[in-house]
């Protein structure tokens, strides 16, 4: 809700504003089914609005970093989306230990496990750094070799165990890396 208050505060293009409502509807909708008592069908429909939800502010952030200054605000967009796939990941995982996993759930979190190795490798190459980024960097490699390897694994109560504290490890982790980027892209812009 902070997050949308704050970019309330700031006049947008129609298209973006646009994209913004939408992530806007699509979190409410969220919100609603999070709200109500747990079952079974109610998880699977929360899988759902959750990858809705998500599609929608992915599309509206693209829309913001073509705002951005020369492009500077990519790598804090690649740093805050490794935050998502990671969360991604873990929620595939957790419904395939509920028995509500699909070829589709399967498919996704191999494919962001993909990315997130090649957006970390690029995050790696990008030519700012500093050695608190780097320091960032190699405690994020060092959680992702034991988060894949979770996540790789049959589900059972010790690979549920492994993902759920290594994804939020690595959801601190990359939180405290976008924000040096931020502060790293701020000092270079002056």
């Amino acid at each position: 809700h902070s997050g949308f208050d704050e970019l309330d505060q700031h006049e947008w293009p129609a298209d973006v504003a646009k994209l913004l409502a939408e992530v806007r509807t699509q979190s409410g909708r969220l919100e609603a089914l999070t709200a109500q008592t747990p079952t079974k069908e109610l998880v699977a429909q929360v899988a759902v609005q959750s990858d809705r939800m998500m599609d929608a502010a992915n599309a509206a952030t693209l829309a913001l970093e073509k705002l951005a200054q020369g492009g500077t605000a990519k790598l804090v967009n690649l740093a805050g989306r490794q935050r998502m796939l990671t969360q991604r990941m873990a929620k595939n995982y957790n419904l395939q230990a509920l028995g509500l996993d699909s070829k589709a759930a399967r498919d996704l979190l191999g494919a962001d496990a993909q990315e997130f190795k090649r957006a970390l490798d690029e995050l790696g190459k990008a030519p700012i750094s500093t050695p608190a980024i780097r320091a960032q960097l190699d405690l994020a490699q060092g959680q992702w070799v034991f988060f894949d390897a979770a996540v790789q694994h049959q589900t059972d109560k010790r690979g549920l165990e492994t993902v759920a504290t290594t994804s939020e490890r690595l959801l601190e982790v990359m939180n405290r890396l976008t924000d040096l980027y931020e502060v790293a892209l701020k000092d270079v812009l002056g």
